[in-house]
């Protein structure tokens, strides 16, 4: 049971200056959205930018991608995703054997804008056309 429970270095390393004291009832939430369009975690969050997800360790790079505890889809320390290689693993082939064999269309006639609801979802249904090339 000793190691389900964060260290004190832990919570320091994740949450920095916020100390929350042993038996507080407080309640933290982490906005996605927020996160994900704020400057200081992401360089031009409101814009389309594919190539800041690659990972690049080379410090030459002027392409800052993100803070690394900006997105956390998987969730982190050990109660993370045991899923995740897998599953990343099914969307790089999935998207590969796709776009290998197919040409990707949007047929929506307008501008698909994202509603916040109790996760961030399209507000309106993306549809897409597959071509055989």
């Amino acid at each position: 049971m000793q190691d389900c429970i964060a260290s004190r270095d832990d919570i320091k390393r994740i949450f920095a200056d916020l100390i929350i004291a042993a038996g507080d009832t407080t309640l933290v939430l982490l906005s996605l959205y927020s996160a994900g369009r704020d400057e200081t975690n992401f360089h031009s969050p409101e814009e389309f930018l594919p190539q800041r997800w690659i990972r690049n360790n080379d410090q030459s790079c002027s392409f800052s991608p993100f803070k690394s505890h900006a997105s956390l889809p998987f969730a982190i320390g050990s109660r993370s995703c045991i899923g995740r290689k897998i599953a990343q693993n099914q969307m790089h082939t999935l998207l590969a054997m796709v776009l290998k064999k197919y040409r990707l269309s949007v047929l929506n006639e307008q501008e698909i804008f994202p509603e916040l609801k109790m996760i961030t979802v399209p507000n309106e249904k993306l549809r897409l056309s597959l071509k055989k090339l």
